[in-house]
């Protein structure tokens, strides 16, 4: 599957609106769960982690739930846990927030436990320098 004008295929596209029918069917039809969009980077496991909801307080429980059943769906299948974007920032730092208040998913301890449960690397850098540690104070 080719990527679009925006440099997002079909998968990635799917997994920023958490449409996990759509995904199951592109998967199964033989979408490439680690492709990556033109524009930065992007793996469909990233465009998951990077959804963010409209309001400050961040995702509602049902919100982490799709958050974390679509990742789930996508570590299943293949996905790469540590394949980073352009930057190099890995599925772990989208996971915990890193310095980005915008994170959807930051602090979803079960996110973390997660891709740790498929083999992320807890301690890498990104090309910015930003890094990732992880805390034993983190239950």
């Amino acid at each position: 599957m080719q990527p679009s004008d925006l440099g997002e295929t079909a998968l990635s596209r799917m997994a920023s609106h958490l449409n996990r029918p759509a995904m199951k069917l592109l998967i199964s039809n033989g979408a490439d769960v680690n492709s990556q969009g033109s524009n930065a980077g992007q793996t469909p496991l990233l465009r998951v982690l990077a959804t963010r909801p409209i309001r400050p307080e961040g995702p509602t429980p049902l919100e982490k739930e799709q958050i974390y059943a679509a990742a789930q769906l996508l570590l299943t299948s293949g996905a790469d846990p540590d394949k980073t974007n352009f930057d190099g920032t890995t599925p772990m730092m989208f996971a915990a927030g890193c310095g980005q208040p915008y994170a959807g998913c930051n602090g979803h301890i079960e996110l973390l436990q997660l891709l740790l449960e498929h083999g992320a690397q807890i301690d890498r850098f990104a090309v910015n320098q930003v890094r990732f540690q992880w805390s034993s104070s983190v239950t």
